[in-house]
Order: C-alpha cells, then structure tokens, then sequence
C-alpha cells in the first residue's frame, strides 16, 4: 500500500507500516490537524540541526544574544533536550555590541549549562590579523577573519548559524548546507555567510 502523509516527527506518531513519505499533503485529510507554514519551518529546521549532529564531526552553533540567534538556540532546545547539546556555543565577538546582549548571552548559556567560546575581533586587531581604516569602521565584516581562525583552532567542520530572508534577499536564495571554496593555493577559504550552515528564519 503506498499514499502520501504529512509526517511531523515532534508532533505525530509514526504512519503504519507500508506507508510511504512521498511529500507533504494536507494532514487533515488523513484525520490529523493540518500543520501551519510556521510549524513546518520548524519541524524541517530541528530536523537539519540533527542531521547536522549525526552528520559533521565536530560543529558549532553560532549565538551572540541577537534575535536570530535566540531563535536557533531554542531550536537546538527542542531538537536535543533533555541531553545536553551535541555541539558548543560560539560568540564571535565585534566588541560594538549593547552589554545588555552579551550580559544575556552569558546568562543563558550558564541557565541552559552549554559550553560557551567566546573569540574577539579586538584580539585578531591586536595580533595583526585584522586592519581597520578607521577607529570608528563597522567591526562585522571583519568578523570573518576571527571565524576563520576560530574554526581553524578549534577544527570545526560546521558552523550552523541563523538569518532572516526578510533582511537581504541574497538570503532568500541561500543553501542550507553552503559549500566553501579553495583558492589557487589549495587554502581552505570561505567567508562568514557560507562558512556552515544557514538555518534561514520566515
């Protein structure tokens, strides 16, 4: 017997045998409550976060305290609690943010028991790393530089990060699993929006 279900691993049970997951229908007409859009983004993002745990050796989750931050940590709450996560916390730090925001960052990584690194965009000017034009210039794009030699110390394989369509519509187009590129050189290069995963929000 084949047909077609919409099957959400968190809400319903499994269908019975014989039962084929061919593509997503509307659930009511197999006597289950239709699920909304906002509940499958859901469903399909807790399933790519453990994916990602089965699949990468060693990842990471990106949270600074932002908003789309918080919304991935509290994926990453539903798709592995009660067991802690199979993945650290990463904060790559401008230095420009409100303290309201780290102090919250550090507030609910201590509540939720999760190991937080924290690296600094300060500490890679310092080193030489990185060059501003000006005392005052925005710190974010220099972010990159600090990822990458944070995933290179660390030997992060995936970083999995959070963004909203609405905000850039080169987002809208984004993979979920972005692929890095070599150079000339055979160097491992990327950048800070296709250096893992990008779980897109709305």
């Amino acid at each position: 017997m084949e047909t077609t279900v919409n099957f959400d691993s968190n809400k319903y049970a499994p269908p019975a045998l014989g039962f084929r997951l061919k593509s997503r229908l509307p659930a009511a007409e197999f006597g289950r409550p239709a699920i909304t859009h906002l509940e499958a983004l859901e469903s399909e993002s807790i399933h790519i976060l453990r994916e990602v745990a089965a699949e990468c050796r060693n990842p990471a989750l990106l949270f600074s305290g932002g908003k789309d931050s918080i919304v991935l940590l509290r994926l990453a709450e539903k798709a592995f609690r009660p067991a802690r996560f199979p993945f650290p916390l990463l904060h790559i730090d401008t230095g420009h943010n409100f303290p309201e925001v780290i102090a919250f960052r550090d507030k609910r990584a201590a509540q939720l028991g999760e190991r937080l690194i924290v690296r600094s965009v300060e500490d890679s000017i310092k080193q030489g790393r990185v060059v501003l034009k000006s005392p005052g210039e925005s710190r974010n794009v220099h972010q990159s530089v600090t990822l990458l030699d944070t995933i290179e110390e660390f030997g992060f394989d995936a970083c999995i990060g959070g963004a909203r369509r609405d905000e850039e519509k080169a987002r809208a187009k984004e993979r979920i699993f972005p692929s890095a590129t070599s150079s000339a050189s055979g160097t491992l290069r990327t950048s800070a929006r296709n250096s893992g995963i990008s779980i897109t929000l709305g």
